[in-house]
């Protein structure tokens, strides 16, 4: 089995911060998590067609930093999410954007496919992701994507 490390993610109620060990190091974890997470719920910013005004475009500030070929990390859902209402054509755009969000595991061949499936458990919408590496799968991890957004 493939070991991967990432830095762990704390999750507070919807906040995630950076985990750190007794020794004062980052706290490490085997996966995909924190990748996941910073490609799905960072902000790429919004073009001037999906967005005219140019002060509500938003983006992740980390992209400014690190903007190797046009690559941005984090995904378009906050487009999509901004929206409020629970429809098709906003699940059906969230479940693409976190897809494509996640698009560079696969390019840079950490993973060899990435599937993302929405559906309404509960009463709420509920976002799974599948990361398959060589010889496991990442899989049920899901995230209430609504659940900060008001609706």
């Amino acid at each position: 089995m493939t070991h991967l490390i990432d830095i762990a993610l704390t999750d507070r109620n919807g906040m995630y911060d950076i985990s750190f060990g007794a020794d004062g190091d980052f706290a490490m974890t085997e996966g995909f998590d924190t990748a996941i997470l910073m490609s799905i719920f960072c902000e790429q910013r919004a073009s001037e067609s999906e967005v005219p005004d140019a002060i509500r475009r938003r983006g992740w500030i980390g992209n400014l930093f690190y903007n190797e070929n046009g690559f941005e990390n984090g995904s378009k859902m906050w487009i999509h999410l901004d929206q409020g209402r629970v429809t098709n054509n906003v699940l059906n755009a969230v479940k693409d954007s976190a897809t494509t969000g996640l698009e560079w595991l696969i390019k840079d061949g950490y993973a060899l496919d990435n599937l993302a499936e929405i559906s309404v458990i509960n009463g709420g919408p509920q976002l799974k992701i599948t990361t398959s590496v060589s010889d496991s799968k990442v899989e049920a991890r899901y995230f209430d994507v609504w659940s900060a957004t008001g609706t």
